[in-house]
């Protein structure tokens, strides 16, 4: 990348030739494996107008996806997020049992002897992350 100054309007025209095919596979992935949501928030669309019918992602679907990235490191289940201000924004104070939720599938992991999938809650007073 050069020093020169940019365009914001006209980056398309610094990128130069692009090859057929990137060189890596992708390394991280964002799924939405669910677009159900029993949540009130006031900053999501899905609260004012149904977008779409709602649906689940098939086993089917989700191992053929993963299958495609094998240097996949990381997988992120969610689609348009959760809000930061957890009790204000959802309608619905559900937020410890979720925690309660992903401690046991943490303590079942921890149980099964897998160190894998790691499971974390970021944005709760730091990070809950339950496995090493």
């Amino acid at each position: 990348m050069s020093n020169r100054s940019v365009d914001p309007k006209r980056y398309f025209e610094s990128v130069g030739e692009r090859k057929a095919s990137p060189e890596h596979g992708p390394v991280c992935l964002y799924l939405e494996t669910t677009n159900r949501c029993n949540l009130l928030c006031t900053t999501c669309p899905r609260t004012y107008a149904e977008l779409e019918p709602p649906a689940d992602m098939s086993w089917e679907l989700f191992t053929s996806i993963v299958e495609q990235t094998p240097e996949l490191k990381r997988a992120v289940l969610h689609g348009v997020g959760e809000p930061k201000s957890y009790r204000l924004i959802p309608g619905k104070d559900v937020f410890h049992r979720i925690l309660r939720n992903v401690r046991a599938f943490c303590e079942l992991q921890t149980r099964e002897g897998h160190e894998r999938p790691r499971a974390r809650i970021a944005g709760c007073g730091g990070a809950f992350s339950g496995a090493p």
